[in-house]
C-alpha cells in the first residue's frame, strides 16, 4: 500500500496572527504531525510531494494552472475545459496524478486508457490493493 501526501511544514502553518486563532488551534488539535508518523511507521511506503507544487490551482483533466484561486474559493470551474472542481478533491486527484508521473511503472501496468475497477490475474494476487486515480483497483482471482 502507498500513501502519498504533500510535505506540508505544519510550524510554518501554526504561526502568526491572532486573526487566525481559530484556525491555529484546529491545526494543532487535528494532530496531523503524528498522523503523518504512524503512517510513515506503519505504511509500506510513504511518498512526499514537494510542498511547492500547485496540486489545488491545477486542472486535473486538462493541467490549466487557475492563478486567481484564493484560499476561500472552495469550488471552481477550469475556463478551459469547463470542468467543475472542489479544490480538495481536485489537488487529491492532482497528488495522485503527480506520483504517477514520477513512478512510470505504474503508469505502465495502469495502461493509458480511463481508470476503472479492475480484477487482476492470479499471478498479481501479491498485490492487495491500489488506488488509481481514485478509484479502487482491488486484485483478486477470477473466478
Amino acid at each position: 500500500r502507498r500513501v502519498i501526501l504533500e510535505d506540508i511544514n505544519l510550524q510554518n502553518l501554526t504561526r502568526k496572527g491572532k486573526h487566525k486563532r481559530g484556525l491555529n488551534r484546529s491545526l494543532l488539535d487535528s494532530c496531523l504531525g503524528e498522523i503523518r508518523q504512524k503512517l510513515e511507521y506503519k505504511s509500506a511506503a510513504v511518498h512526499k510531494l514537494d510542498k511547492f507544487y500547485p496540486s489545488s490551482k491545477l486542472c486535473n483533466v486538462c493541467g490549466h494552472k487557475n492563478q486567481l484561486l484564493k484560499l476561500s474559493d472552495r469550488q471552481w470551474s477550469c475556463i478551459i475545459c469547463t470542468t467543475q472542481h472542489d479544490r480538495d478533491i481536485n489537488a487529491a486527484k492532482n497528488i495522485l496524478n503527480k506520483w504517477l508521473e514520477d513512478n512510470p511503472i505504474y503508469i505502465f501496468w495502469r495502461g493509458v486508457v480511463r481508470p476503472r475497477i479492475i480484477q487482476a490475474p492470479p499471478a498479481y494476487l501479491w498485490w492487495d490493493s491500489l488506488l488509481v486515480r481514485g478509484n479502487p483497483v482491488e486484485a483478486r482471482s477470477f473466478q
